[in-house]
């Protein structure tokens, strides 16, 4: 028994004494690929960013007209068949504009919802890489007419 725990005390310290394995380096073109495929997952990100901005402004603008339209309710008296049908008139347009304004939601999330897989499938690719760096400043030379980074 006794020579069974030394073998194993011994082939512990055998086991951890090795090296780790050497590191695999990416190629430049990885490297090039996946500084290309952040750029544009950048841009797309400001993109998706500013059109959120616009929606959430013009829906709080629309909200701010549906009050307005809403308080002349009371206005629109039930014998006076214009002010009634100038008032459904507004109604129908706040629908019309707060349907746009929904699709345009909806069509942000499913964006959103493509951009965060898109993110995470750039993160599976290129998130583990290891570059060397003479590749990732010949790279960043190349594509930005950048000096190397110190």
């Amino acid at each position: 028994m006794r020579s069974l725990v030394l073998a194993s005390v011994l082939l512990s310290a055998l086991g951890s004494s090795a090296a780790p394995p050497a590191p695999v380096f990416a190629t430049r073109e990885q490297y090039k690929a996946c500084t290309e495929a952040q750029e544009l997952l950048t841009a797309r990100r400001a993109s998706a960013d500013k059109a959120l901005r616009e929606n959430n402004r013009d829906m709080a603008e629309h909200q701010e007209k549906a009050k307005a339209v809403l308080a002349q309710q009371p206005a629109a008296d039930e014998r006076d068949e214009s002010k009634i049908e100038d008032f459904n008139r507004k109604i129908d347009e706040l629908n019309r504009v707060g349907a746009e304004l929904n699709q345009r939601a909806d069509a942000g999330r499913k964006d959103q919802d493509q951009f965060n897989a898109d993110v995470a499938a750039h993160n599976r690719t290129c998130g583990a890489l290891v570059y060397r760096l003479s590749d990732r400043d010949a790279v960043d030379r190349e594509r930005q007419g950048r000096k190397p980074r110190p």
